[in-house]
């Protein structure tokens, strides 16, 4: 705890003492903590002429241990005169010692993984994966449940230009979700035809309302979790992992709702989630040509 650690001597460090420093400032703006002094960087320690020590692979936690050879140091795992950069630039260890370089993969991931440390960022990236299905995902999951022909693609137009709206065949089926009229297509994204000729409304971007809706959702069930995880006392990995399960159920639950009252509410389309409308549901359209009695 902040308490009984805050007369403890702590010095982190990194590869030239950047990273440590934040690292040394958070701790005692956000922390509280007081006696903390920045180690600077593994790279100055080579140049203090200082061991490195390699753990052996059976042993957890990342990284090597860095200080005065030991007896039980060489037992745990093998002295070396090697340390990891970043790249060309911090090629800068002192003669004698060799230098390992991450790749450029295993670099940003690294990156990213410090990065998502802060609860700022872990905010973000939630609500970035909360709210990217329904950018990305919306039209075609429109496609797999009314079968209209949406489909996944690198543009918007491209997920719609194959649905059954286009299809200018008299008696062609329309999909409930991308034919939507009046209010109710504020639930489907197009804000823009909902408020269509409704003052300041009209101004509105497709998938506002939307937006909203989803952010209100998610955030009261984010609490439930902030609850449940403090109740569990979970780890901040695990209540992560929670919310982001949370929102990718939201997302798939709001589909199939709003994708079963557009359904009901259309007795004229067919089909959804591969069920067909018996004969005696619906009555299907004649051909094109065909004589109606």
């Amino acid at each position: 705890s902040t308490a009984s650690t805050s007369n403890t001597l702590v010095v982190p460090y990194c590869t030239v003492g950047y990273r440590s420093g934040l690292y040394c400032r958070e701790l005692a703006n956000e922390h509280g903590l007081r006696n903390v002094r920045n180690g600077e960087g593994v790279l100055m320690w080579t140049f203090e002429g200082g061991s490195f020590v390699r753990p052996p692979k059976k042993a957890s936690g990342e990284g090597a241990i860095v200080g005065k050879p030991r007896v039980a140091d060489a037992e745990q795992g093998e002295v070396v005169r090697e340390v990891h950069v970043y790249g060309k630039p911090w090629d800068c260890a002192a003669e004698g010692y060799t230098t390992v370089y991450f790749s450029n993969t295993k670099g940003a991931l690294k990156f990213l993984r410090e990065k998502l440390k802060s609860k700022a960022a872990r905010s973000s990236a939630l609500w970035a994966w909360a709210l990217a299905p329904f950018y990305f995902l919306f039209t075609p999951v429109c496609g797999l449940m009314f079968n209209c022909g949406c489909k996944l693609a690198l543009s918007k137009w491209g997920m719609v230009e194959p649905c059954n709206v286009y299809d200018s065949r008299p008696g062609a089926h329309k999909c409930p979700w991308c034919s939507c009229s009046g209010l109710s297509c504020i639930f489907v994204g197009v804000d823009t035809r909902a408020f269509r000729g409704v003052l300041f409304l009209d101004m509105l971007p497709d998938g506002c309302v939307l937006t909203v809706i989803t952010v209100i959702a998610v955030w009261r069930l984010w609490k439930g979790v902030d609850r449940v995880a403090t109740a569990k006392q979970l780890s901040h990995r695990a209540a992560a992992g929670a919310k982001a399960g949370v929102a990718t159920a939201w997302f798939w639950l709001y589909c199939l709702i709003f994708g079963a009252i557009f359904f009901a509410a259309d007795s004229d389309y067919p089909e959804f989630l591969g069920w067909t409308r018996t004969p005696a549901q619906h009555a299907a359209p004649h051909a094109f040509g065909e004589e109606v009695p």
